[in-house]
């Protein structure tokens, strides 16, 4: 596994929340959500069917993504991600397990996990491109992951 696809992967593991950004009619929108990664580097979330970012991506699955996991003065470790996002099908309590798990927060039973699920959808952004910025490592010169 080469160097930066590792230190990407501590980066995923260390953060739990991202800023995703998409685009809509009214223009370009951030929002703050909770992620979890497999080890494709996809990254997976639930939202509302019908707040804007998931709207947006209704229309339009390009998204992008930024994710902070250490923020010291000159120690800056982050990464910059572009791809393409799917709504999933279903309530997937095997993504819930995991989310929660990564939330570290009591693992519920499965008839909880999918009633907290009810008016949600789990998303996945598959990346087409990942910056890595490690400043300790590289300074400010971002390193490209080929995908």
């Amino acid at each position: 596994m080469s160097d930066i696809r590792q230190r990407i992967l501590e980066v995923l593991t260390q953060a739990h929340v991202m800023s995703l950004a998409t685009v809509d009619e009214d223009g370009p929108w951030a929002t703050i959500v909770n992620f979890f990664h497999d080890d494709q580097l996809n990254l997976y979330w639930k939202s509302s069917t019908i707040v804007r970012h998931s709207l947006a991506l209704a229309r339009d699955p390009r998204a992008s993504c930024s994710i902070l996991a250490g923020n010291e003065v000159g120690k800056e470790l982050a990464v910059q991600i572009a791809g393409t996002v799917t709504k999933l099908d279903g309530i997937r309590p095997d993504l819930a397990l995991r989310y929660i798990a990564r939330k570290k927060r009591n693992l519920p039973t499965l008839k909880q996990a999918t009633k907290t699920l009810q008016g949600y959808s789990w998303y996945v952004l598959k990346p087409d491109l990942i910056d890595l910025i490690d400043e300790e490592r590289f300074g400010f010169t971002k390193q490209k992951l080929e995908l």
